[in-house]
């Protein structure tokens, strides 16, 4: 084995070697790697205030879940399920 070669093998990689790759060059791609994923989320949170008037989404899968939003309706006094008042506020 040559000790040349075996000097050279540990250059590799995140070192100064040869080609003079620094480790702070992958940031750009993480950087890329995360807006890729953030922009799913944040897009998704956009497009449900806009479809529906608010970023909240409740299912219904059920007739008693259907209920339970037209009570909510009802309870809240401004005809949107997803305002809230606390059980000292219902008369």
């Amino acid at each position: 084995m040559n000790i040349q070669t075996f000097n050279q093998a540990g250059k590799e990689g995140f070192g100064v070697g040869r080609s003079g790759a620094m480790w702070f060059e992958i940031l750009p791609r993480i950087g890329v790697m995360a807006v890729c994923l953030v922009i799913p989320s944040i897009a998704t949170a956009h497009i449900h205030r806009f479809t529906n008037g608010s970023t909240y989404n409740r299912f219904t899968y059920y007739p008693y879940q259907w209920s339970l939003i037209q009570r909510d309706r009802c309870i809240s006094g401004v005809d949107c399920y997803y305002v809230s008042k606390g059980l000292e506020n219902i008369n």
